[in-house]
């Protein structure tokens, strides 16, 4: 691919759910119980700079809400986190940016229940990347 590459999307079928094997996060996630990794991946490697990323989801309307923190990696080195309480129904966005140093290592998208949960759906839309200026 000549020039260089400036927007990447990856679609839900790009993310994955834990588990053994791990498959595509396609449909809803249950969050009902404790915390935990809802999804992660894909692992891509990305040309350094300055990036954005938006982390759409949807959920189910829960009124007690959910703890969910997004995170950017790059190999084991965590890029940037934040953490989001959601409590109605809708799709969501998580925005983030981040600084790419090392393009040596795939970069990975993270979604994790932060805390146990009595209810609720999450279902992963997908993620956009961007450079920034």
């Amino acid at each position: 691919h000549p020039g260089s590459i400036d927007t990447v999307f990856w679609p839900a079928d790009c993310i994955l759910e834990p588990g053994t094997p791990a498959f595509a996060a396609t449909g809803s996630i249950v969050v009902t119980g404790p915390a935990r990794m809802l999804t992660f991946g894909p692992f891509l490697h990305m040309p350094p700079g300055r990036w954005r990323a938006r982390y759409k989801f949807e959920v189910d309307d829960h009124p007690v809400g959910n703890l969910i923190e997004f995170d950017v990696l790059n190999g084991s080195n965590i890029l940037v986190s934040g953490r989001t309480m959601v409590s109605e129904a809708g799709k969501f966005g998580f925005d983030c940016e981040f600084e790419l140093e090392e393009s040596r290592l795939p970069v990975e998208n993270r979604a994790i229940l932060a805390e146990g949960s009595i209810g609720g759906l999450f279902k992963p839309i997908g993620i956009w990347l961007s450079r920034s200026a």
